[in-house]
């Protein structure tokens, strides 16, 4: 059974996380050990006064390469009865 791509990243033994103090010095670690551009792989998203971060798509393909993981796609297929089609 392989790993998520999110438990892959969040490690805690992995990435040294039990000796950082906060969350945000743990993003700030994997943003520079994987060469993260601040405008081309995040987006800063607001919320009124507030602000938050969001890693986009090449910043993720980025993380996989520099850590060498590897991301598999399953297709699902969902009935029209439970997709929520077949009770109208």
């Amino acid at each position: 059974m392989s790993r998520s791509l999110f438990q892959e990243l969040f490690d805690p033994i992995k990435h040294g996380v039990i000796n950082m103090a906060t969350k945000s010095e743990f993003l700030n670690e994997l943003y520079k050990d994987n060469g993260l551009v601040k405008d081309e792989d995040t987006y800063e998203l607001s919320f009124g006064k507030r602000s938050v971060t969001i890693i986009t798509r090449t910043g993720i393909e980025k993380i996989q390469y520099h850590n060498n993981i590897t991301v598999t796609f399953d297709v699902e297929s969902v009935s029209r009865v439970y997709s929520g089609q077949g009770y109208c």
